[in-house]
């Protein structure tokens, strides 16, 4: 789902926020259930997950058609994922701003004072990627 995410949000050039936070949205919804999903559920969530983030970090934000027929492939109507979207911002209790690996990060670069790397986007990818992979 990870993998997929970033795919997503790299071509279709969403903020780098807006993967992290729908990253975090999918798991704090998943928190909520001990029921083993099954692959069409978890694509779902996800696609769901990515359109709340979209909708609070992106301007324009990726529409619900879009996300239905470009990223979904008509797999998932936009009914369906306006339905779970009410589903997930219950669950939730519409609660969407939380501190996401990519906020830690850049506060992390930010305090070690380097904010002219920040500014390179190539490296702030490279330099997160990294933290993230021995803060897991």
């Amino acid at each position: 789902m990870l993998d997929w995410l970033v795919e997503v949000t790299t071509a279709l050039k969403c903020r780098d926020r807006t993967y992290y936070l729908a990253a975090s949205l999918f798991d704090e919804y998943q928190k909520h259930f001990l029921d083993i999903l099954e692959n069409k559920d978890v694509h779902g969530i996800g696609i769901t997950c990515l359109y709340l983030a979209s909708k609070y970090e992106d301007f324009p934000s990726l529409s619900s058609k879009v996300i239905s027929n470009k990223i979904a492939h008509g797999a998932i109507s936009e009914s369906s994922i306006k339905k779970k979207e009410i589903i997930i911002l219950k669950t939730l209790e519409f609660s969407l701003d939380m501190v996401t690996h990519y906020d830690f990060h850049v506060n992390l670069l930010l305090s070690a004072r380097l904010q002219s790397e920040i500014m390179n986007r190539n490296l702030t990818k490279i330099l997160l990627t990294k933290i993230s992979e021995l803060s897991t």
